[in-house]
């Protein structure tokens, strides 16, 4: 949505007009808008100071949500886990097991199926349900691993 500040690209710099376009759709506009206001009133046409940029730019990624989920979890006995791995509809993701510990970063938001590979004697163990959030931290918590 575009807001009333009227701009045009031989007065004002593009990232002006930029922001005024995308600033409806991140939380704390109004603070972006305060500081357009102040920096327009104070540039000579095509000055833009450092400063201005740098909040603008600041605060345009401080209200971005981090893209993916992190999933972590624990494999018991840690020396039996070799590799595990996150099933979904669209996505299979693998991590090595690594002092009974796996990690799996950026993952896409939505349901998962985990597997942990088990190396002999042990069977490989199965969780259903692991649910990711964008930007959050999931536990896939202590994957207990049995003998065959």
């Amino acid at each position: 949505m575009y807001l009333p500040i009227k701009c045009t690209l031989n007065k004002f710099p593009v990232f002006i007009c930029l922001a005024q376009i995308f600033q409806s759709s991140i939380p704390g506009a109004g603070i972006i808008k305060q500081a357009q206001i102040k920096a327009m009133n104070s540039m000579k046409p095509g000055v833009v100071p450092a400063t201005f940029l740098l909040v603008l730019i600041a605060m345009f990624f401080s209200f971005r949500k981090p893209a993916g989920g992190t999933v972590r979890g624990n494999v018991i006995p840690a020396e039996a886990g070799l590799h595990a791995f996150l099933f979904s509809g669209k996505d299979t993701l693998s991590a090595t097991v690594s002092s009974g510990t796996f990690q799996f970063s950026n993952v896409a938001a939505g349901n998962y199926n985990l597997l942990v590979e088990a190396a002999p004697p042990y069977r490989n163990a199965v969780k259903d349900g692991i649910r990711v959030v964008d930007g959050e931290f999931t536990d896939a918590g202590q994957i207990e691993l049995q003998r065959q």
